[in-house]
């Protein structure tokens, strides 16, 4: 068959031609261009595999509501997050309310007694040979005021008991008995006279009870003598600022369940209060210290002219007693603060020695070696121990110790119960009255937030604390110096130096 046979052939038969041709075809390429359908077919099915399992995955996210500890599995879409958004925000609006709150609680009326003592001094002119007296005479002033707050007072003198019972026995001799002092009695008259005198000592303590609220004397707070020859410290006078802002919560303890008189109030009596850790860093973190984990008196342990604080008295509740408030001039050498003028007694230019600064432990920093409710001082505030002698009336103890517990962020940590002897107690001037009396001594643990306390510390006492100084002023020129921080927060003084 030649060529032109087969051309007359097609053309005669062309539509039969064209499918045989095209089936040949078919056969042979079909497979070929399958088989690159068969894969994309694959990665196409592969890609919406991994698009199901995303979307599975999306369905059971975990998610966990904000202010709470448990999770569960949802969906997380625009809506989800605009309602967490939402619950976030209202959150942190109501920690910044409670954190204005608590410390507006916290510090009350709480200011300083000289608000030109702190937290810095006046340099020269010897503004520290004057002030410190100053700030002596105004601090026992207000300690006067302080008692009369709670209508405390003492048992009547001996001195004017005396007088009065040799006024009332020369009454009952002439009135009772037609007889004068230099007469004699007989054994009978003898014992109605000492009936007679006994139960007018009696009255004159009772009618000393009626006039007051509670026993309760400033020998009780110890306060601060003021001694010319040996100047207080600005570290001093600062400790003496804030245990009378301590002795205030505790008069603010004795007027909230103390409404009457001596004779029917629960709080009878308080014979000492005394503070552990004031201006201390007792404790860090995680690290117990023997003898109960008491420390010192921080009241009346301060340096005094940058010298290092006395041992404290040991601690009648047990434990040890570790020196007062060390005092951070000298030592490894800290951060320096320019200027001029010392904080000690003298109001020379010399410049102020370094300061060694602390480390305070990270805020919230607990330790339950130290107390059952495991605070230390810390970043965010300051642990003030108070341990309290005094005598309660036996059924109102649940009700002092509620008061304390809701008193300014107190706790009330060890507690110590013994019959007062009434009979031994009136012998000395104090009437109770009535009611079965008891012995308390109370520890408790008052807390004082660095948010408003640190506008108050000289640079000395927040070296001690470990608080962050401030920056030094800008130089005379006026230029911003360091980061250009601001300056000591402090805000605008009112009326008597207090700021709103």
């Amino acid at each position: 068959m030649n060529a032109s046979k087969v051309l007359d052939y097609i053309k005669q038969y062309l539509v039969i031609a064209i499918c045989v041709i095209v089936t040949i075809a078919a056969l042979i390429g079909l497979p070929m261009v399958s088989a690159g359908w068969n894969e994309d077919v694959q990665q196409s099915i592969k890609s919406r595999s991994n698009y199901f399992s995303r979307i599975n995955k999306l369905e059971k996210t975990s998610f966990q509501v904000p202010g709470s500890i448990q999770s569960q599995e949802t969906v997380i879409n625009q809506k989800l997050l605009n309602a967490y958004e939402q619950i976030t925000a209202s959150m942190l609006e109501d920690a910044q309310r409670v954190t204005r709150v608590a410390m507006s609680r916290n510090q009350q009326s709480h200011d300083v007694l000289m608000p030109d003592l702190f937290p810095t001094p006046p340099d020269g002119h010897g503004a520290m040979d004057v002030l410190p007296r100053r700030m002596h005479e105004k601090l026992m002033a207000s300690y006067e005021e302080l008692l009369a707050s709670v209508n405390a007072g003492s048992p009547p003198p001996a001195r004017e008991v005396e007088v009065s019972l040799q006024a009332a026995r020369r009454q009952f001799l002439e009135q009772m008995m037609a007889k004068d002092e230099s007469d004699e009695l007989t054994e009978e008259e003898t014992k109605q006279l000492k009936q007679q005198m006994t139960g007018e000592r009696l009255e004159i303590y009772k009618d000393r009870a009626a006039e007051i609220g509670v026993y309760f004397g400033l020998d009780a707070v110890s306060p601060p003598e003021f001694d010319r020859a040996r100047p207080p410290s600005i570290v001093d006078l600062f400790s003496w600022q804030w245990t009378y802002w301590v002795v205030e919560e505790l008069a603010g303890v004795i007027r909230s369940v103390n409404s009457t008189t001596e004779l029917q109030n629960p709080i009878k009596r308080i014979d000492s209060v005394r503070l552990v850790g004031l201006m201390q860093l007792l404790h860090e973190a995680g690290v117990a210290t023997g003898g109960g984990g008491r420390g010192g008196r921080g009241g009346r342990g301060g340096a005094r002219g940058g010298g290092g604080g006395a041992p404290g008295p040991r601690s009648p509740f047990g434990g040890g007693a570790p020196p007062g408030p060390r005092s951070p001039m000298g030592g490894a050498p800290g951060p320096r603060r320019p200027g001029s003028g010392s904080t000690g007694g003298g109001g020379g230019g010399a410049a102020k020695p370094a300061l060694e600064m602390a480390t305070a432990p990270m805020s919230g920093a607990t330790n339950f070696d130290v107390s059952v409710s495991g605070r230390i001082s810390n970043q965010l505030y300051d642990v003030v121990v108070v341990e309290l002698d005094m005598v309660v009336a036996t059924a109102s103890i649940p009700r002092v110790l509620d008061a304390f517990a809701r008193q300014n962020f107190m706790t009330v940590l060890d507690l110590k119960l013994q019959p007062e002897d009434a009979f031994k107690a009136v012998k000395d001037g104090y009437y109770y009255g009535s009611e079965n009396v008891s012995r308390v001594q109370l520890v408790v643990e008052t807390i004082w937030l660095r948010s408003w306390t640190r506008q108050y510390m000289p640079d000395e006492v927040r070296a001690m604390l470990g608080v962050p100084l401030d920056p030094p002023p800008a130089p005379a020129g006026g230029a911003p110096s360091g980061n250009g921080a601001p300056q000591r927060p402090g805000g605008p003084r009112g009326p008597g130096g207090r700021r709103p």
